[in-house]
């Protein structure tokens, strides 16, 4: 038998070890680590032109993630449009990153003007309604895809701030960078080698008005004139989560995004929204407004899972604000009432634990409530707070509990300098319950008390205690410390973006490299 009757044709072999070799093909095995995604695009969109099956599969390759900024956008409706909307189906993750007017020296530490803010808002609005046009000529039968927003200025890295993630080369943009890549931590150990070795002394103290203009003004939808209203913004059901992450300090004007809700997202599923807290306590008093009477009420119903996080930045002069007690106590009630609408829920940080809970056992048993999964951040779970307030915490939590009937999960946790708290309720399909306690010391504990009062949420009246302190070794390898705890939370998904929390747990071991 010679060797041609014996080779085997592409279409003879079974579509599984078709697939298998075109997945070999696209990401060699012996190098994962090395292939960017701009590389991976043209070598796949190179192959895509072999036969029909070749192209539907690198294709699928191709779209499933993608970077825009304003200058991508015509070539991107060119290429899904029309007889090619079938390629919006390929797209799972699609990120518009804005860019907006670049700045010099001269103004790296003055507020924006009047006419860059016109512009920047110009940049921002004709790119989201671009992209949402092209978005919006999807089929609507199969697939969905996360939009993620970002906006940026190129400058702001070149003055006296940098960051690496903010870098336009920046390798961890999806959650697979993670591990196809070499890791976080040592690539940003590298970097930071780099720029010490070319810092400059513009770069070398962050004064508070560069901080300003780093945060700069909230951007938001205007009309191309003044005597023109602005239009409604085009439909896009394929929308199905929305992603806004704290990788840059821009944000959107929170009128604005309630009208992107309203207007454009009305399938979104999800929504996760990343911040930074404003610099001045009259900038945050406004946000907190905005976000009850327009944010909140114009998520559509369709919205099931709302994750929201933030975080101060800068210590000397620019500490966490503190918003006044009325705003959040008003936070917290109206958070309590939203709660039932959502089958994943981690609230902003502005909730006061006690008053949140306390709201939702006043109101009673949800009709129709939809929570199984609850994540709390409380100040009380603090190794300077009584015994009996922690107790009178965890107790309060179990009567708020009997008002969510699907519950599966609540936890409520803390962390700091030197301690870490996590109280887990888990209830699985056999309703058999835990309760999980863990603690850096034996200075907080489970009292009797919350015990009975979690057994009466469970039918069979019984629950099961298991208390595990935090030891060295839960820091990996990395020295236990505050934000060890992450890796620990049940429901850290809903408290952090994947990128985030790594970033975050990264941050702790580069201070202590100094």
């Amino acid at each position: 038998m010679d060797a041609s009757t014996t080779r085997l044709s592409w279409g003879s072999l079974p579509q599984e070890i078709r697939l298998l070799i075109l997945e070999c093909v696209i990401i060699p095995e012996h190098k994962p680590a090395e292939a960017t995604p701009l590389q991976q695009f043209r070598r796949a969109s190179s192959l895509a032109t072999v036969s029909r099956e070749w192209q539907w599969f690198f294709e699928k390759h191709n779209f499933r993630r993608l970077v825009l900024h304003e200058s991508d956008l015509p070539a991107f409706a060119k290429v899904v449009r029309r007889k090619n909307t079938t390629r919006l189906n390929y797209i799972t993750h699609l990120w518009l990153h804005v860019e907006l007017a670049t700045y010099d020296c001269r103004s790296c530490s003055k507020p924006e003007d009047v006419i860059t803010i016109a512009h920047n808002n110009r940049v921002f609005t004709t790119s989201m309604i671009y992209v949402l046009e092209t978005l919006s000529s999807w089929s609507g039968i199969i697939g969905g895809l996360t939009l993620e927003i970002s906006a940026f200025s190129p400058s702001d890295t070149r003055h006296r701030y940098y960051e690496v993630e903010m870098d336009s080369d920046y390798p961890f943009l999806f959650e697979d960078d993670l591990k196809r890549r070499l890791g976080l931590l040592n690539y940003h150990r590298e970097k930071r080698a780099d720029i010490r070795a070319s810092l400059n002394s513009h770069r070398q103290n962050t004064i508070p008005e560069e901080r300003q203009r780093l945060h700069g003004t909230p951007l938001e939808f205007r009309p191309w004139s003044l005597r023109n209203a602005m239009p409604t913004l085009p439909s896009a059901p394929i929308v199905k989560g929305l992603l806004i992450r704290r990788q840059f300090f821009r944000g959107i004007a929170l009128p604005s995004l309630a009208k992107l809700l309203r207007e454009s997202l009305v399938a979104l599923e999800w929504f996760r929204f990343e911040r930074w807290t404003n610099l001045t306590r009259e900038l945050e008093m406004t946000y907190c407004n905005d976000l009850q009477e327009h944010l909140i009420p114009a998520l559509p119903d369709s919205v099931r899972r709302f994750f929201f996080n933030q975080w101060p930045r800068w210590s000397s002069g620019y500490q966490a604000i503190q918003v006044q007690p009325h705003i959040r106590l008003s936070i917290s009630q109206f958070m309590s009432k939203s709660c039932h609408r959502f089958t994943e829920f981690c609230p902003p940080p502005h909730v006061i634990t006690e008053t949140f809970l306390n709201h939702l056992i006043l109101n009673g048993r949800g009709k129709g409530s939809k929570t199984q999964l609850l994540s709390l951040r409380s100040g009380r779970l603090h190794p300077s707070t009584a015994q009996g307030r922690v107790t009178s915490l965890l107790a309060t939590a179990a009567y708020a509990a009997r008002t969510l009937p699907r519950l599966r999960i609540l936890e409520i946790w803390n962390t700091g300098p030197g301690y870490a708290y996590i109280f887990c309720y888990t209830q699985d399909d056999s309703r058999r319950a835990i309760i999980t306690w863990r603690s850096t010391g034996g200075d907080l504990w489970i009292a009797h008390k919350v015990v009975k009062a979690w057994a009466n949420v469970v039918t069979t009246g019984q629950v099961m205690v298991k208390r595990i302190p935090f030891l060295e070794v839960d820091g990996e390898g990395l020295g236990f410390n505050g934000k060890s705890i992450y890796r620990h939370l049940a429901l850290r998904r809903l408290v952090f973006d994947p990128i985030t929390m790594v970033r975050l747990e990264a941050e702790v071991v580069l201070q202590q490299e100094g």
